[in-house]
């Protein structure tokens, strides 16, 4: 069964106070394709997660997701693993 979490286009952002209080992940599509712009992941369970299997953008990357700490201690090349690509998509984009 296909996830938006093993995506090429998937975004995980930490949520919360700081790295050492996690309050949830926000899941985020980089194409924009998931109807539901921005929800909480509920550790990788939420069903809203199965929306890859009706997307005609999916596609597998065992790099995925791409993730974001609250403190911001990692830094986009190493969220995305160096692909220019997706780094120009979350900079022009609006999340």
């Amino acid at each position: 069964m296909k996830n938006c979490n093993e995506c090429r286009y998937a975004v995980n952002q930490d949520v919360g106070y700081s790295n050492y209080t996690v309050t949830g992940v926000e899941f985020i599509c980089l194409l924009n394709e998931h109807p539901n712009k921005e929800f909480d992941t509920w550790y990788g369970e939420s069903e809203e997660l199965n929306y890859a299997e009706k997307c005609d953008k999916y596609t597998y990357s065992e790099n995925a997701p791409a993730w974001f700490d609250v403190d911001g201690e990692i830094d986009q090349d190493e969220a995305f693993g160096g692909d220019c690509e997706l780094m120009k998509i979350w900079n022009d984009g609006d999340f």
